[in-house]
């Protein structure tokens, strides 16, 4: 719908561009109506005023879903031990991705510890490896007292290198640093990225033969470029040489040739009566008055709100199933936003 009016001159791209940070299929045609009748500072207003009440629904549903977490945990009259709880959603990730090691770490074990001479058909279920795995991780957590470590200690990467590759620079597997004084002369040399249409000025040294395959690191052999384009070479693709003087040639995925640049379409003579003709073609009536607002009425913030957004109003909005229902209890969306509304 925002696609459309914007398309026919009934709303312009800057009351579009403010409504497509709130619009959602269920209330584009509420937000669209207002488009056209306020002002671009009344709706970029509206819209700062729906995104605190969106800010505020999340963090009361994170509060909500941190009061409601709970552990139940009991004895059966068979003495078997029931657990039941509810966890927020981030202690919840990290609580599964423990049981989910746990489950990999007994997998592990039951794998090497397999002899087809005495193996019997005793795959333990889904449910049976989590209970194992809960397990695993209580009598992980007791034997390392309680002590989780610093996120350091946790995920850890170790790279073993030896002594003379880090001494020898020309040794295979030593990093290729383009030292400051060639970078400088490439920086004057380049002067920003050398990608067809790009002239970003925050640009990185690269190889144009990789050095892992023998390429040099001296200046015939290193041009610049952005962090975006440096990532579709060695990423997405594209290849990168120089020409017979010395330019540089790149190449797309699909091995078609690639423009050094593209070129700059010629505005025809009379632009205004091309645009005219077109809108026509298409039953457009775009004049002076096509974006005047239809209403020249004051704003009034709070209750604009009140009657576009779904969660300003407490009764549209069902409570959760294992809390009381009191909307009589709940502040208006007016009320949070205090202040006289004609202030707004």
């Amino acid at each position: 719908m925002l696609a459309a009016a914007l398309a026919r001159g009934e709303l312009s791209y800057a009351k579009a561009r403010a409504l497509t940070r709130v619009a959602t299929p269920e209330t584009e045609a509420r937000l669209l109506a207002d488009g056209r009748a306020g002002t671009a500072m009344q709706i970029e207003q509206i819209v700062r005023g729906w995104r605190r009440i969106d800010r505020r629904a999340e963090r009361d549903d994170a509060a909500r879903q941190h009061a409601g977490r709970t552990l139940d945990v009991h004895q059966d009259d068979d003495g078997t031990v029931i657990v039941r709880g509810r966890l927020a959603p981030e202690a919840g990730a990290i609580f599964m991705r423990a049981l989910e090691a746990a489950r990999e770490t007994l997998y592990q074990q039951r794998r090497r510890a397999y002899d087809p001479a005495t193996a019997r058909d005793e795959t333990p279920s889904l449910v049976q490896q989590k209970a194992d795995a809960l397990v695993l991780v209580a009598e992980s957590a007791l034997a390392h007292g309680m002590n989780p470590g610093v996120p350091a200690e946790r995920y850890q990467v170790v790279v073993h290198v030896d002594a003379a590759v880090l001494a020898n620079a020309d040794a295979p597997g030593q990093s290729r640093a383009v030292p400051p004084v060639l970078r400088r002369a490439l920086q004057h040399r380049d002067r920003a990225c050398r990608f067809p249409g790009c002239h970003v000025r925050a640009a990185q040294a690269h190889h144009i033969q990789h050095w892992a395959a023998g390429g040099p690191t001296k200046l015939s052999n290193l041009l610049l470029l952005c962090r975006r384009h440096h990532r579709a070479v060695h990423e997405e693709g594209w290849g990168v040489t120089r020409d017979d003087h010395g330019r540089p040639q790149f190449t797309p995925p699909n091995g078609r040739p690639f423009p050094e640049g593209v070129p700059i379409t010629e505005l025809p003579d009379d632009p205004e009566a091309l645009i005219k003709e077109w809108s026509a073609q298409r039953g457009l009536d775009i004049g002076p008055n096509s974006l005047r607002p239809t209403d020249g009425t004051r704003l009034n913030l709070g209750y604009a709100l009140d009657v576009l957004h779904p969660l300003s109003n407490p009764l549209a909005v069902p409570p959760e199933p294992d809390e009381p229902s009191s909307p009589e209890a709940a502040p208006t969306d007016g009320e949070a936003l205090s202040g006289d509304p004609r202030d707004s």
